[in-house]
């Protein structure tokens, strides 16, 4: 279990380590919340295993921010 993901630096800190320390062909975000932060920081994570999402800038004109 790891931290909330209103928590983003906490959220991707957490998500960055375990990916360093495991072997995982890739990320798919499960909720809205892990979308935005998935695509935002994409490129950071991406240096550890594939991601799933759009680049953030196309994510934001697809997907407005409603919650």
């Amino acid at each position: 279990v790891g931290p909330e993901c209103c928590d983003e630096n906490n959220y991707v800190d957490f998500l960055v380590n375990l990916l360093k320390c495991g072997n995982y062909v890739t990320v798919i975000p499960m909720d809205d919340p892990s979308a935005v932060i998935t695509s935002k920081y994409k490129r950071q994570i991406e240096q550890y295993t594939n991601v799933l999402m759009p680049d953030y800038d196309v994510f934001c004109k697809a997907f407005p921010r409603t919650w």
